[in-house]
């Protein structure tokens, strides 16, 4: 199995810690040329195609709203009643030019053409809350040294992101598989720009997020393997044995250990939407 990043990072809302009032999304940011949005099948009959950016400005995606509203704003976790949320819509669009493309988890100049596009189209309007979620914390056991298998990895990589992962040089891209090894049940290993691309990922396999507090900078290789309960199945999350076992070897192979806190994330509040104005 193939596993490149993470599409959300599952939570629990414990306590709203401080709010602010709604607001409309203005249009002082970048905004399409040209856009077209309509209908689409349901998303049971419709294979998704998920909201897809190119550096020519080009963007379209087939998918629900609030798969495309997680796509503009890059929410920790989001929330909303309206129907049309789940409804699935096509979009097409264009900017006047090149757009320099944003990391997967971070908000660019085209993640912001969306917003502007939800705001005028679906007179989307959100507000933010700061709320306290359980986490785990990737810390570093010793800052003398790297893990036996964690090893610094040089590339020289161009500006801006990769549109596609194919053609990025090595160590410019998230290139992370987790799959059977010979000694242990499972093995995860690949190559990460930053030690935080890993942690997004054992947040899959931790059920809740993984937060990156090593505080180390650069590109990185990595290796690790731990014992699998189960070798007829994936479990993502994974079951407690497991994971006592992932935590071993995080230790073992990579010099790292993950501590259970509580972190303030924003949390999206969908104030309001409708039907989408005709093209």
């Amino acid at each position: 199995m193939r596993i490149a990043r993470s599409r959300c990072l599952p939570g629990l809302v414990i306590l709203t810690l401080s709010l602010t009032a709604p607001r409309a999304l203005t249009q002082d940011r970048p905004s399409f040329e040209v856009a077209s949005v309509r209908p689409g099948l349901p998303s049971g009959l419709l294979s998704p195609r998920p909201a897809h950016a190119r550096s020519s400005g080009q963007f379209d995606a087939a998918d629900t709203l609030r798969h495309l509203i997680g796509w503009a704003f890059k929410p920790h976790s989001m929330e909303g009643s309206f129907k049309e949320l789940d409804e699935v819509f096509v979009i097409a669009a264009k900017a006047a030019g090149p757009v320099r493309l944003a990391p997967p988890y971070e908000v660019g100049p085209m993640n912001q053409m969306v917003q502007s596009l939800l705001a005028d189209r679906f007179k989307l309007r959100v507000r933010w809350e700061t709320r306290s979620f359980p986490v785990y914390v990737l810390r570093r056991t010793t800052t003398d040294q790297l893990g036996r298998n964690l090893k610094r990895f040089d590339a020289t990589c161009p500006e801006g992101y990769p549109e596609n992962v194919n053609a990025a040089p090595e160590g410019c891209f998230v290139r992370l598989s987790m799959g059977r090894g010979q000694i242990k049940g499972m093995q995860i290993k690949g190559i990460v720009p930053r030690i935080e691309d890993f942690a997004r990922m054992l947040s899959s396999l931790a059920g809740r997020r993984v937060v990156d507090d090593t505080s180390l900078v650069g590109r990185f290789e990595l290796t690790t393997a731990f014992q699998d309960s189960d070798p007829r199945a994936y479990h993502i999350p994974l079951p407690e044995e497991d994971f006592s076992s992932l935590r071993d070897a995080l230790r073992d192979d990579l010099g790292f250990k993950l501590e259970s806190e509580r972190r303030d994330f924003p949390v999206l509040i969908v104030e309001h939407v409708e039907q989408p104005t005709e093209n």
